[in-house]
């Protein structure tokens, strides 16, 4: 493949990324590695860092900047670090729930080496623990989401009509439902990020004035839904944790 760098390379409007992508419809392969750059859409920037060398590689690597002045989120919810952990795992929270009940993030089945594969978006599942995570960043005025999408082929061919949707179609409604203020429930977003930071004072504070090394409150699930899920056990099928008198 003779790779010719397209006009304007390294960036541009959302609108010139979908055109440039419909161009290359069945294209070989490595004319994807011209998408690299920042694409701005209406209300955020999409940035193209890393492009897989073919389809069976390791997806590309993306990331989506919001201004925090267009997310609307109130300042309190990241005015300590412990907070910003939770505002962040929130949102990681509800971009991964986006992609699941949209089903971009489904991986098709094996249609053999000339079938059609790719066109997921994914990011990695948060699990039970609230962490410091890099999928979702609060940086420089910007919320920042990173994620990956398997660019869409069918053979080594690139199906650019395909790609074009998942650019267009598919991940606006990801970006507009998981990082914007009025597309949440405020309300449980931050009981989400005052109970992190409650049970962060606890671990720090509280315990070690009272000489002890963890706390379980009353009516906590402590059974898993299963070995290989964190998950907690449904209410109705396990019995709730209650502390005897002496504690």
């Amino acid at each position: 493949y003779n790779r010719q760098p397209r006009s304007g390379g390294g960036g541009g409007s959302a609108e010139e990324l979908y055109k440039y992508i419909q161009s290359i419809d069945r294209a070989q392969y490595p004319a994807y590695r011209d998408i690299m750059g920042t694409w701005e859409y209406k209300d955020f920037s999409l940035i193209v860092d890393y492009v897989q060398s073919d389809p069976f590689a390791p997806p590309s690597r993306c990331r989506v900047r919001v201004p925090a002045s267009r997310a609307g989120f109130s300042a309190d919810l990241t005015s300590s670090k412990i907070r910003t952990v939770g505002f962040c795992d929130y949102l990681s929270r509800m971009f991964w729930r986006e992609t699941n009940d949209a089903g971009a993030d489904a991986v098709p089945e094996s249609q053999g080496w000339h079938g059609s594969k790719g066109g997921a978006i994914m990011m990695e599942k948060p699990g039970q623990h609230v962490l410091e995570r890099t999928s979702v960043l609060i940086s420089k005025g910007f919320i920042e989401a990173r994620f990956t999408i398997t660019l869409p082929a069918r053979g080594r061919s690139i199906e650019g009509l395909r790609a074009a949707a998942i650019f267009g179609d598919e991940l606006p409604p990801i970006v507009a439902n998981s990082l914007y203020a009025r597309s949440l429930n405020l309300d449980h977003l931050r009981d989400h990020v005052i109970s992190v930071e409650d049970q962060e004072h606890l671990r720090r504070v509280s315990l070690n004035k009272l000489g002890l090394v963890a706390f379980v409150v009353n009516g906590a699930v402590l059974p898993r839904k299963s070995g290989i899920d964190d998950a907690p056990m449904d209410k109705k099928k396990a019995i709730l944790f209650e502390s005897p008198p002496s504690l």
